[in-house]
């Protein structure tokens, strides 16, 4: 059972919607100067009562006025109720009309027809009335609704509408406070003290005092100083309430109506997305065209877009189409949204629907929009996911992020499909296609076969190598992609260099015949063996020319015969290990080092010692201090 509930008034102008909810509440929604002398509402108002039960109903009052339906949809886009409200001495007006298609179209799940002024009226004039609002409110989800008949000034019908609201208090689902937090900014405003104050219906989640919270779309950071819920100071407001949050570190000409308060990083705005559409039926057989710029209605904003559609030119009236909304300002949605779309210009209302993929793919024009995928259909709508990243797999909380499910939701989908890969061993775990992880699995393999064929004196193949031919792979991405291949026995890896499970690098022939004639020309002068252009006059001699004696001192590396120094510089491993041994031995008796003495220390000119302590450094072996080298601390 739920402990509140918002409800919105919606109705033609004039027709008593904000002297009922005053005659409910006892309070002025009214707020403006202007309001009060022209008496209608301009402003969404705010009331609320406690109801029998204890259950606390906040009122939303929305304008009723033709001009104002863009305020009419924000106030009502995340209320729990509706009240259809009709003066008794004019019925069904235009507003009237357009505020319960809207209502329709928001999916609202319950509401009441309250019937207003019927000190007005006969009582054969509400019988007629009666059967008009049967007659209207066919096939709308008022079509069972109860009709309430009030007087706000006989105070008539108004206890027993407050009962009424007070027994679907009890039948309500409760909302779903899981997730991260979300509210659409209706009113923002300063408080002398305070700073500034953002008002909204908490749509998503909870949130809680002192928490840090993101504006969105422009991205500003604040935090929450204080909460108050129906003008009462709380610890955490929660979804469904309607909620006041001060932000003191932002400023009110930083923020407006429209923009979203979320939890930090748990939503981005989009501007391209997949929609399933309904057009109204209209007597003025009103078309939306591929490309026709509408006014999009999400959230408590207002966004100009075109709409386009694939394989169609035009939608008519009561049709219903899957299609795409290019915006012009971004909005922060999630699948499942409801959204109201209006004609540009004149302004009526033609439709809505509810948000497929918020995170949409452009398509080409004679695409058809089959993979666009229902909410029913979690796997295919992993499948579309992944298949338009860059990178063939995902970890679960991006994953979570872009899908909107929480993250034992998706694993546990994931496990239940013979579709992914779920890549362990380390946390967070990955989710990756097996058909495109198969494929990029073959194509490593294919890589590393290529290469020991044509290479096969050489150890391995380099791991950096290998990832920058990879798309779209990180870092990390690729480690634990490696590390799966290796467990699973297809490749092995020794330090940068992987390879193939089981090949061993082979020397053999004019390689072998060359490797051996390197080592004894570098081995023989241990501390000072020929540099580059050196080893390339001698070899050249003997066939080698250089870029083919590149590839073997390369082979030399990866099988760990040499060390590469610097451009110029080779070294027998074995001698190279001496000399770090002997180094630090040094250092950890004399703390430090300079040229000279090490010159000194193996006998060797400033041409190899310098090279020599630059890559201890570069190693992380030793660090510079002025003119000498000391030793870091982990080698100690």
């Amino acid at each position: 059972m739920r402990n509140y509930l918002v409800v919105g008034t919606a109705g033609h102008i004039d027709h008593g919607k904000t002297r009922l909810v005053k005659s409910l509440t006892g309070m002025e929604t009214d707020r403006l100067k202007e309001e009060k002398e022209r008496g209608i509402s301009i402003e969404l108002g705010y009331a609320y009562l406690k109801l029998p039960s204890g259950v606390i109903a906040g009122f939303i009052d929305v304008p009723g006025h033709e001009r104002l339906v863009r305020k009419m949809i924000s106030g009502c886009y995340s209320i729990d109720l509706s009240l259809l409200v009709i003066a008794a001495d004019e019925g069904f007006m235009p507003q009237t009309n357009e505020h319960l298609a809207i209502l329709n179209l928001l999916g609202l799940p319950k509401g009441i027809v309250v019937v207003t002024k019927i000190d007005l009226v006969s009582d054969n004039d509400l019988l007629i009335l009666e059967e008009e609002i049967k007659e209207r409110v066919k096939n709308s989800f008022l079509e069972n609704a109860p009709i309430v008949y009030t007087s706000t000034v006989t105070n008539m019908g108004i206890s027993n509408l407050i009962e009424l609201i007070d027994g679907f208090s009890h039948t309500l689902p409760v909302r779903d406070t899981s997730g991260p937090f979300r509210l659409f900014i209706d009113r923002v405003f300063s408080l002398p003290g305070f700073g500034t104050v953002v008002t909204g219906t908490a749509f998503n989640g909870v949130v809680k005092k002192e928490q840090n919270i993101e504006i969105l779309p422009k991205g500003h950071i604040s935090r929450v100083r204080s909460i108050e819920v129906h003008y009462q100071s709380v610890e955490e407001a929660v979804a469904g309430e309607r909620v006041a949050l001060n932000l003191p570190d932002v400023k009110v000409s930083q923020i407006k109506r429209g923009e979203v308060i979320c939890t930090p990083q748990a939503y981005k705005p989009t501007s391209l997305l997949d929609l399933k559409i309904e057009l109204l039926p209209t007597q003025k057989n009103i078309l939306l065209k591929h490309g026709q710029r509408i006014r999009f209605y999400h959230g408590s904003s207002e966004v100009l877009g075109r709409v386009l559609f694939t394989g169609l030119k035009e939608i008519r009236p009561t049709e219903t189409t899957i299609a795409q909304i290019y915006l012009e300002e971004p909005v922060v949605a999630r699948e499942g949204d409801r959204f109201i779309i209006r004609s540009y210009s004149p302004v009526n209302t033609i439709g809505g629907g509810f948000v497929l993929d918020p995170y949409a793919i452009k398509r080409r024009k004679k695409t058809i929009l089959d993979t666009v995928v229902s909410l029913e259909d979690p796997v295919s709508r992993y499948i579309k996911i992944l298949n338009k990243e860059d990178s063939f797999m995902i970890d679960i909380p991006a994953f979570s992020f872009i899908s909107q499910k929480n993250e034992e939701e998706i694993i546990k989908e994931v496990l239940n499909s013979d579709k992914f890969i779920l890549l362990p061993p380390e946390q967070p775990f990955y989710i990756s296609l097996k058909a495109r992880f198969e494929e990029n699995k073959l194509f490593v393999e294919q890589k590393l076969q290529d290469y020991h064929q044509a290479n096969p004196h050489s150890p391995g193949f380099l791991l950096e190598e290998l990832r920058n031919k990879l798309t779209g792979l990180d870092v990390k991405q690729f480690r634990v992609f490696i590390k799966y291949l290796v467990e699973q026995g297809t490749v092995e890896v020794n330090g940068q260099l992987v390879r193939l499970k089981g090949l061993e690098a082979v020397f053999s022939g004019e390689w072998l015949e060359g490797r051996n004639t390197l080592l004894k020309l570098i081995g023989e002068n241990k501390f000072s063996p020929p540099t580059i252009k050196e080893l390339v006059e001698i070899m050249d001699k003997r066939g080698w020319k250089k870029d083919k004696l590149h590839s073997l001192l390369k082979a030399m590396v990866e099988a760990g015969d040499i060390i590469r120094v610097s451009e110029e510089l080779w070294f027998l491993t074995s001698v190279f290990e001496n000399i770090k041994k002997d180094l630090i031995d040094y250092l950890l008796k004399k703390v430090e080092i300079s040229p000279g003495d090490f010159k000194d220390l193996f006998n060797i000119s400033r041409k190899y010692a310098i090279p020599l302590l630059e890559w201890f450094d570069n190693q992380k072996i030793t660090f510079r201090e002025g003119n000498v080298r000391k030793l870091r601390t982990k080698q100690k």
